[in-house]
């Protein structure tokens, strides 16, 4: 009696993934939900097709959801006992990305904050937090006008890398944006 094992679930997953179906998150989150039904664990690559299929093409419509979803299998990431299914940068990258999409800052920033705890104290290498990470969401704060919450979150990545906790301080060319954001807050302030 031949079975599916996590593997087949993966690869058929992985085609949908690729297959540009506007639905095809929901038919990779419902052969999760068979495979979890038949007891059977997931992989990274599993969760890495799960949470970018949530991420980058959710069904048009549903980003709330799908980004929760996401940001919940990232998480189901982070506690496993398993050490091989911790999450890298990219993952952390596609859920704040999708919290960004839905207009929620306070969510991006704490999947950051979740990035840079990983990195930091728990010497997950994998999920090395990259200035670009912390430049979306500091132009998610920026758009939204919240300039000190922006200017906060660069001075931190700074801090970081001045104690040679993270390799990077933010670009130069974030730094210009905050500047050019706080120049236009400047000449027309908000009523």
């Amino acid at each position: 009696d031949l079975k599916p094992n996590s593997l087949t679930f993966t690869y058929v997953m992985n085609a949908w993934n690729k297959s540009g179906d506007p639905n095809a998150a929901e038919q990779i989150w419902d052969l999760y939900e068979r495979m979890r039904a038949d007891n059977l664990s997931p992989t990274i690559a599993t969760y890495s097709i799960l949470i970018t299929s949530h991420t980058i093409t959710p069904t048009k419509g549903k980003w709330t959801p799908m980004a929760e979803r996401a940001d919940n299998l990232l998480y189901e990431m982070e506690v496993s006992e398993d050490p091989s299914l911790r999450p890298g940068f990219r993952l952390y990258n596609c859920c704040s990305r999708a919290w960004i999409q839905v207009g929620d800052m306070e969510r991006a920033g704490n999947v950051l904050d979740r990035c840079v705890v990983a990195f930091i104290r728990d010497k997950n290498f994998k999920a090395k937090p990259t200035p670009k990470l912390f430049e979306r969401v500091a132009f998610g704060w920026m758009v939204r006008g919240d300039l000190v919450r922006a200017t906060s979150l660069l001075e931190m990545l700074q801090r970081h890398a001045d104690a040679r906790r993270l390799p990077e301080g933010p670009w130069k060319s974030t730094y210009e944006a905050l500047l050019f954001s706080w120049e236009e807050e400047a000449q027309h302030p908000k009523k």
